[in-house]
């Protein structure tokens, strides 16, 4: 076996995007050693391979066999993440991935970039990809279970996991994909028969990884239902859950590093949020509510910066922080149950933003 070079691209399709970004934090985070170049590329060295992040482009050179096995440890690391023991003993999907793959039974499709291909059924020599242009290398049918964003709307309007669709897909693509679940900030509702997902997108790959690099610390465990650290109480919809996120990621960047630091994550990015929903637990048929773009999430930062308050005793708190959480209305619902009326959250969050 000789050198070869794989590379992921940067398409400017905002999942795609995000999962060769994820994939990039992945390697980064155990590589020996990352240098930065003087154009702004960092590169990290393993042993016989070269992993490089462009602004456009995150290319993998070295000898075909030690290339391979570098890509196996994220994918490894992505199993674990998304592919879980339950409290029954079972094996089964956690986080986004319990909504995203309700249809898949098994982690199958997560294989090896090398035994992609190697599934003669599904998988042509040769083709167009649909997402990043690419037409040297191998392709298959596009499913959602790789890219739940690319269905054909002109057939339903929402989708299975394992649901086949008119586009096509690339080697390079459909490994790294699926690895945007893991940097997505998520909020689950509806007693997880919903859920929000909410992930910068940016121009260039460089700007979504400064931003994901600077807020990693910021995450939490999904043990109560979302990722991050709640601002103010039942925010589902996808701007509600925007500006809850980035309440939170202030309220916490503000006593743990510089009030500039946020800031500097968020330039030159924009936040995508998607809410999701299903009729049952057990149903694998998702349907997309709403889909929001946030094209200036720093200057809603700077009006939730300006909401800062200090009080007599010299403690800090945040005004818009505190007349959303009072805003939620209650009501009686079925059986005498209380439940929330978001509506007029919904809609000041929505002017706010």
């Amino acid at each position: 076996m000789g050198d070869m070079t794989i590379v992921f691209r940067h398409t400017g399709h905002p999942w795609n995007d995000l999962g060769v970004i994820a994939l990039w934090r992945q390697l980064a985070e155990t590589a020996p050693n990352i240098i930065k170049n003087r154009d702004g590329s960092y590169v990290a060295d393993f042993e016989g391979v070269k992993c490089t992040l462009h602004t456009d482009r995150l290319s993998l050179s070295g000898e075909e066999s030690y290339l391979y096995s570098v890509l196996k440890q994220p994918l490894c690391s992505l199993k674990e993440r998304v592919w879980q023991e339950n409290k029954n003993g079972k094996m089964w999907w956690v986080g986004p991935a319990r909504f995203l793959y309700a249809g898949q039974i098994k982690p199958d499709f997560l294989a090896p970039y090398e035994e992609l291909p190697k599934n003669k059924s599904q998988w042509r020599r040769r083709g167009r990809c649909d997402v990043c242009g690419n037409d040297d290398g191998p392709v298959r049918t596009l499913g959602t279970v790789y890219n739940p964003l690319l269905v054909n709307v002109e057939k339903m309007s929402g989708f299975y996991s394992e649901l086949k669709g008119r586009y096509q897909i690339c080697q390079s693509c459909g490994f790294a994909v699926p690895f945007a679940v893991t940097q997505t900030w998520y909020s689950w509702g509806d007693q997880f028969l919903s859920l929000t997902l909410l992930w910068p997108v940016g121009t260039d790959l460089l700007s979504i990884d400064r931003f994901l690099q600077q807020t990693s610390s910021l995450r939490i465990g999904d043990s109560i239902g979302r990722n991050y650290k709640q601002s103010f109480r039942y925010a589902e919809s996808p701007i509600a859950s925007f500006l809850d996120l980035l309440c939170s990621l202030w309220e916490v960047s503000r006593t743990h590093s510089s009030s500039d630091v946020l800031t500097m994550a968020l330039a030159g990015v924009q936040f995508h949020a998607m809410q999701l929903s299903k009729p049952t637990k057990r149903s694998n048929v998702i349907s997309v509510g709403r889909y929001e773009v946030i094209p200036d999430p720093v200057g809603v930062l700077k009006l939730v910066q300006r909401s800062d308050q200090i009080s007599e005793q010299g403690k800090v708190w945040n005004a818009l922080v505190g007349v959303l959480n009072d805003m939620v209305v209650r009501r009686h619902g079925p059986e005498g149950k209380i439940q929330a009326d978001t509506r007029l959250l919904n809609e000041v969050a929505h002017a706010i933003v």
